[in-house]
């Protein structure tokens, strides 16, 4: 009986602090709006950026937002940063387009349409669909391999394969957000190198605003997928798209 009163005093003080924090959050993306409508573009990034770190806001209007002050700064590697976190949560056309016109605008590399942007994108925009076509697939080949088993009859070798290929597809689609990233270089000019080390050889440099595909992490070195060849750069260097 005593733990049950403990924690019934422990949910209603948790239900206090959440109720409280999520008061004190709308407050600060009011004044964040407020004083952005006044265009006190500084004051309200500063805002928006505290509100993406420390509060679940809403994100989409807050990355839109920025990237609008950005731009309007002259700030476009910060801009277009902003601009990539709000194409990762909506992933459209026009975006991409947007996306893409600054980038050339400013000479920023890695924005062109190669296969591999091209097979990301692809999943980005159409990831749902994606998995809805392959859940449909799986659930066919399930129900004709149970009803063959039933039978006693002979399961194609191909029809497992495809299964299991199918549920693997799922997978990876719904994992892709963390297996593969992109990132942001955010400095004048970054160090691009052959191995995870201060030491190692300089294979080339990186403008700021520069876009990256990174596919992977060795203590502070982000690894890159750059001109078809595996790259590295430091941590530092780099804005990464979904980890605000």
């Amino acid at each position: 009986m005593q733990s049950l009163k403990y924690i019934f005093i422990s949910l209603f003080f948790s239900l206090i602090v959440q109720t409280t924090d999520s008061q004190a959050q709308s407050h600060f993306a009011d004044k964040a709006d407020s004083l952005f409508n006044e265009k006190n573009y500084a004051d309200a990034a500063v805002l928006y950026e505290e509100l993406i770190a420390k509060h679940d806001i809403n994100k989409k209007v807050a990355y839109q937002k920025l990237a609008y002050i950005y731009e309007n700064k002259g700030e476009f590697s910060r801009a277009i940063y902003y601009l990539n976190e709000y194409y990762r949560l909506n992933p459209d056309e026009k975006v991409f387009d947007k996306i893409n016109q600054m980038a050339k605008e400013n000479s920023f590399f890695g924005y062109s349409r190669s296969d591999l942007n091209f097979f990301t994108l692809l999943i980005q925009q159409n990831s749902v669909w994606l998995i809805l076509a392959l859940l449909g697939i799986i659930t066919y080949s399930f129900i004709v391999v149970f009803m063959k088993r039933a039978k006693n009859s002979i399961i194609p070798r191909s029809q497992k394969m495809s299964l299991l290929l199918g549920i693997l597809l799922v997978m990876f689609i719904i994992n892709f957000p963390r297996l593969y990233k992109t990132g942001i270089v955010n400095k004048k000019e970054v160090y691009v190198r052959d191995e995870p080390s201060a030491g190692a050889a300089m294979t080339n440099k990186l403008g700021e605003g520069s876009r990256v595909n990174i596919i992977g992490q060795k203590d502070i070195w982000m690894k890159l997928f750059l001109n078809r060849d595996v790259r590295y750069v430091k941590r530092t260097d780099l804005w990464i798209i979904g980890e605000e």
